[in-house]
């Protein structure tokens, strides 16, 4: 016995670890909610997972709904987590991208839909929601949640509770009715682990696909429920209850091997896996009990009070580690509260929240009908109390399905911020751990045009500047340490509009790379407009009456997704119908009214289909709507004089930062954070026409 112990604990450990519990959208080129100057020429997806080539699709639409990609999806590295789809000539427009995956390590199957745009036309909306997992998903795990709980509470049950207050009180049709319903239980454990193990195979959906992770787990927890029910007959020999309850505990450490915790590897697992344990034995010791205290309650014996005693410390200390646990457990996953609640998991999570502070109302309700001093109770005050804390229970259980089957939003989000810009040749990187006030850790990349420089190449120093009125400036010098350059400083003493700069001294020379931030990170977390003040309004009203006034203008932008990704432009615009631009790249577009020319670096000119003529833009509309105006400090730009101003657009979730001239009251720089968005822009050439042929 002890050797096949043994055996099934190194098939359950042996199972590698997954990274998510769904392979999960984690980073897109072009990114969910982008607008892309450039047609893009391939749509470039990166998920949590490995995927399976035999289930995942990625198709690409056009605001009519026709296709737009070239079904020629490949999969690459690592470890086939990288999807490619070839896209055709794209005009401009926004499009939709939907994707469906198939996780080769789980076996979970996940989908979503996201929306980008080429040209001046923003995305209508920066993501669509995946849809919900049906109904027969839920039902198949909720159904495997109630049957692992009503076996592994109710052998506890019998093993803590009942056989010991058995021992000074024998009454063997307790004993038959407990075995009877554990039976049951195992029944209905088998017929759930079955139907998991046919919904791993794809075969409920009606696409079917090979034993993988998850398929094989299903079977390893089918195989258990018959080996739990040989070790728990009253026939099994003698000392057998301990292994039952081993083998029970695998059967759950096989589930955690799947959960959402499994990102970190053994430690998180077990963590999940205690979890789960404690919350069956609490819900399934409840259930056993519920059976029982009829007979108990008719009997109207002094055993049923020795059983209330005995299960009364059992589920208090469940209950207790069930709460500990969980909370361990959200925390091992790094769930940001923001994002938590704006998120369908975070929101289920707040309902199974809430009634398991209704469960604990209703088992306190409980104990306090049985360890009434007018003992033993009346068979008719107990089981109503007994019965509401089942059904709650049960509608626990229902929440914990549906979590199982939703991908936690840090999934998706709340990774370092990582921006990127390009400097006298060098590509600088700064990744920052978290966008607040405090202390953060930096970490600085340098890429020259053909390879990463080693750490130990340059000398980094960080400078943090307040660009609102007030605050103070921070300085850190960033050592080479095993090959990283990476420091822990307070950067920011307040929230607002930050520079960060990036000194990087080479030989004899330094390089300055700004980043302008906002702190906190609006992407990251939630972020109140400030209240606005009359004069930052005034000015901004008479900076747009400028701008309204111009007839040609250049901007040179640097469009950074937030995640490494860079994008470097160069725009210019020549009213009322003319405008060109070119990219870091190379590539070239000239688009006069309803014609447009593109063409990629060293290759020939081909005409773009346009959905409207351009038209030169209009400032106004672009910011319609602002609040929040605030003027900030005085500030030099390239030895100008210019005077900070930030606000609010809430239609697109986007805030800027002006930098606005003394000598002419025109933007000379902004910046933008948006969805997927962290944009500088530098504008001059102001009422400089130019020919284009």
């Amino acid at each position: 016995m002890r050797l096949l112990l043994a055996l099934v604990a190194a098939l359950t450990l042996a199972m590698p670890s997954t990274a998510w519990a769904h392979s999960d959208l984690q980073r897109a080129e072009p990114a969910p909610g982008s607008a892309v100057r450039v047609p893009p020429a391939e749509l470039w997806l990166r998920f949590s997972e490995p995927l399976d080539a035999s289930a995942t699709q990625v198709e690409v639409v056009d605001e009519r709904g026709a296709p737009v990609d070239r079904a020629d999806l490949t999969l690459g590295p690592p470890n086939d987590r990288v999807a490619l789809v070839g896209l055709v000539d794209l005009g401009e427009g926004v499009y939709s991208v939907r994707w469906s995956t198939l996780s080769q390590i789980d076996g979970h199957r996940w989908q979503g839909v996201y929306r980008f745009a080429v040209g001046r036309i923003p995305p209508l909306t920066t993501e669509v929601p995946p849809p919900l997992p049906s109904a027969l998903e839920l039902a198949v795990q909720w159904f495997a949640l109630v049957a692992t709980a009503l076996v592994v509470g109710g052998l506890v049950f019998r093993t803590v509770v009942l056989d010991p207050a058995l021992a000074s009180r024998a009454d063997p049709g307790v004993l038959d009715w407990a075995v009877v319903a554990l039976r049951r239980a195992l029944w209905l454990l088998g017929a759930a682990s079955a139907a998991e193990l046919v919904g791993s195979l794809g075969l409920l959906a009606g696409q079917p696909v090979p034993l993988g992770k998850a398929g094989g787990l299903a079977l390893l927890r089918l195989a258990l429920v018959p080996m739990i029910g040989y070790l728990a007959a009253p026939s099994a020999p003698s000392g057998s209850a301990p292994m039952a309850l081993a083998f029970a505990g695998m059967l759950i450490l096989a589930r955690g091997q799947v959960g959402h915790s499994a990102a970190g590897g053994l430690g998180p697992v077990l963590l999940d896996t205690a979890h789960q344990a404690v919350a069956s034995v609490w819900l399934g010791g409840t259930a056993a009990f519920a059976i029982l205290a009829p007979r108990l309650l008719r009997a109207r014996s002094g055993l049923l009070k020795d059983i209330v005693v005995r299960f009364s410390r059992l589920g208090a200390a469940a209950a207790g580690l069930a709460l500990v646990t969980g909370l361990a457990n959200a925390w091992s996953l790094g769930l940001e509260w923001q994002r938590l609640l704006d998120s369908r998991y975070g929101q289920t999570l707040v309902i199974k929240l809430g009634l398991i502070a209704v469960l604990i109302g209703a088992a306190g309700l409980v104990w306090r009908r049985f360890r009434t001093t007018d003992w033993p109770p009346a068979p008719a005050r107990a089981p109503m109390a007994l019965s509401f804390e089942l059904v709650v229970g049960a509608a626990v259980l229902l929440a914990a399905a549906g979590l199982a089957l939703l991908p936690p939003p840090s999934e998706a989000a709340g990774r370092s911020l990582d921006l990127a810009r390009v400097g006298d040749g060098l590509r600088v990187h700064l990744v920052l751990d978290r966008v607040r006030v405090g202390v953060i850790e930096a970490e600085v990349r340098l890429e020259s045009p053909t390879d990463v420089m080693p750490a130990e190449s340059a000398t980094i120093q960080l400078e943090a500047e307040p660009l609102d009125v007030g605050g103070r400036t921070a300085a850190v010098s960033v050592p080479g340490t095993d090959g990283r350059l990476a420091a822990s400083f307070t950067a920011f003493d307040g929230p607002g509009w930050w520079r960060v700069t990036v000194l990087t001294t080479v030989g004899q020379s330094t390089i300055r790379t700004p980043f302008e931030l906002l702190v906190p990170d609006p992407n990251r977390g939630g972020v109140d407009p400030p209240v606005g003040d009359s004069q930052a309004e005034r000015q901004f009203a008479q900076t747009l009456d400028r701008m309204e006034a111009l007839r040609a203008v250049r901007q040179r932008e640097a469009l950074s997704d937030g995640a490494g990704g860079l994008i470097i432009s160069t725009a210019e615009y020549v009213a009322p119908d003319r405008f060109r631009l070119t990219t870091h790249e190379g590539d070239e577009s000239i688009t006069v009214g309803a014609v447009q020319m593109f063409r990629r670096a060293g290759q020939d000119w081909r005409p773009v289909r346009r959905s409207t003529p351009f038209h030169y833009p209009a400032y106004r509309a672009s910011y319609e709507g602002a609040i929040g105006h605030r003027l900030g400090r005085e500030d030099r730009l390239e030895g100008s004089a210019t005077r900070v101003l930030s606000f609010y657009v809430p239609r697109d979730r986007a805030w800027y930062c002006w930098w606005i001239g003394d000598d002419d009251g025109l933007v000379h720089q902004e910046a933008m954070i948006a969805p997927a968005h962290y944009m500088t822009s530098r504008l001059d050439r102001f009422n400089e026409p130019r020919n284009e042929e």
